[in-house]
């Protein structure tokens, strides 16, 4: 467990929750209760800020091809998008830097990285170029402590980029310096139990409505690349150019689950009010559930339907080899092997970081 290191510049930067689908991370935020968190900024859900940018992605259709066929309209109404999205984030931020307040920002890391990155990733092909980065101007205010030379291409506006020196690169939209303003908390769940919850929920909404194939969708969302991606590259980066002598945290949601006690030790490690965090709420009916909008719905149906934690829903006591044979009979043979094969390809990244996680 890494020691609580207390400064004002950890306090006053911007929280970043970053997540994945399916990784209890609307019930970590209703634990967290930030509408009562009186020092606390955040949208309801706490983000998902890019998320309009990722469904411009799929209504095009641009993960079913390799981005170098993508036209140049496509490019450009693509990052266009996800500039859109940025702005309204850098917006949130400093709204809370006005009012003296800290950022609550909860993004899920797939829709967080480079559109290239993401499509060359579901095509299995390899792009040494930089990745595409959004413009952040030069209004915005950045820590002096977290500045350093730029070493990218002139293509990345405003970019005070981390040196090169071997470690992972920022495959993220967002610039080196953007990330660095930021304190990051990764929320990890077992691949097993994410993974196949996150397919009920695209089957649920009809996969395959939009544009693009449904299985890339799916191939780039259910993998921890994108988190480990994120870890390792904050990890190296607050070393070589930070005064900041702790890692980033990791919580596990097996962990929350079975022990919510965790997320107040998690609010006095980021200055957040343990007072207020909640372990029971009001719950709504199964009508009130029926008129909420289609995606809130099949995603916090269980959330919004309980008046508290839910405990055992985790891993512990379950096997990868136990839970496969579940997923043949719940969605047949095919898709089993598929979702079997995606855990599979997780679990190194998985226990990577959860060997690093948060603990009391």
């Amino acid at each position: 467990m890494p020691n609580v290191e207390e400064t004002d510049d950890a306090v006053k930067s911007p929280l970043l929750i970053i997540s994945y689908p399916r990784t209890a991370s609307n019930l970590f935020m209703r634990m967290l209760s930030l509408p009562d968190q009186d020092d606390a900024l955040s949208p309801e859900s706490g983000g998902y800020f890019f998320y309009p940018a990722i469904g411009h992605m799929r209504e095009a259709g641009l993960l079913d091809k390799p981005p170098q066929q993508w036209t140049e309209e496509e490019t450009k109404t693509t990052q266009l998008a996800f500039q859109a999205c940025y702005d309204k984030l850098q917006g949130l931020i400093d709204t809370a830097a006005d009012q003296g307040k800290l950022a609550v920002i909860k993004e899920h890391a797939p829709f967080m990285m480079s559109p290239t990155v993401q499509s060359n990733f579901v095509h299995n092909r390899q792009d040494l170029s930089t990745p595409w980065k959004v413009a952040v101007p030069n209004t915005h205010s950045i820590p002096n402590t977290h500045s350093v030379p730029n070493t990218h291409s002139d293509s990345e506006p405003n970019t005070h980029a981390v040196p090169n020196l071997g470690y992972p690169l920022n495959e993220s939209v967002l610039p080196d310096h953007s990330l660095l303003k930021c304190t990051p908390t990764f929320l990890i769940r077992h691949p097993a139990l994410a993974f196949p919850s996150y397919y009920r929920v695209k089957l649920a909404q009809g996969m395959g409505s939009e544009a693009q194939d449904p299985m890339n969708q799916l191939v780039q969302a259910c993998t921890l690349r994108w988190t480990r991606n994120l870890y390792d590259w904050y990890t190296f980066a607050w070393e070589a150019v930070t005064p900041r002598k702790t890692p980033p945290v990791i919580l596990d949601a097996d962990d929350m689950l079975d022990n919510p006690e965790l997320v107040r030790h998690f609010c006095d490690y980021v200055g957040l009010d343990s007072t207020k965090v909640r372990f029971e709420w009001s719950s709504i009916s199964k009508d009130d559930l029926a008129n909420e909008h289609p995606i809130r719905r099949h995603t916090r149906a269980t959330l919004l339907t309980s008046s508290g934690i839910e405990r055992g829903k985790t891993f512990f006591g379950l096997s990868v080899e136990g839970e496969v044979e579940k997923w043949k009979d719940e969605f047949g043979h095919p898709a089993a092997d598929r979702l079997e094969g995606w855990v599979r390809a997780a679990m190194p990244d998985y226990e990577y970081l959860r060997g690093r996680r948060l603990v009391m």
